[in-house]
């Protein structure tokens, strides 16, 4: 991955317009709000489904707060870069971090909660989860001083 922010938000590839979003972040929770946003709002402009965006946003959203809680370890300076790519067939995210090494849970479906009161509800535990129910492909690998996490989602045509 690269920490160059020179690419264009959108490229031709092959006559499909392919949305590219490559951001460096700080490694803090408000920070992913906006990216997630910024990512809703182009994938809307490009006429992508609801279902589409609403699951793409999810996934950005997870990883990202996965790679701050567990990568991390919930310091705010460290540095995150996205790579990100959406067609209307793939979105691909690639995220590098420099924290420490992490493991991705297992592959599992997300369970709804046993009940609806917020109050009940357990602190985490449904980010991988989430995950693996809406990508089809996630992996993360170590290099050197960094992780390495990769998401693919296809859209069903």
């Amino acid at each position: 991955m690269t920490e160059k922010l020179a690419a264009p938000d959108v490229k031709a590839n092959g006559g499909d317009e392919t949305l590219v979003l490559n951001r460096i972040i700080k490694s803090c929770q408000s920070t992913v709000g906006d990216l997630v946003s910024e990512l809703d709002g182009k994938l809307r402009t490009r006429g992508f489904a609801s279902d589409q965006v609403g699951d793409s946003c999810v996934i950005l959203a997870e990883a990202l707060n996965n790679v701050i809680e567990h990568g991390y370890q919930l310091e705010k300076d460290g540095d995150i870069a996205i790579n990100l790519s959406a067609t209307k067939e793939c979105l691909q995210i690639l995220i590098r971090d420099r924290g420490p090494s992490y493991r991705v849970p297992e592959a599992k479906t997300f369970t709804e909660p046993a009940t609806d009161d917020l109050e009940q509800l357990p602190e985490g535990g449904f980010g991988w989860g989430l995950i693996h129910t809406l990508s089809d492909k996630v992996e993360l690998r170590r290099k050197n001083d960094s992780n390495y996490l990769k998401i693919n989602k296809f859209y069903q045509m």
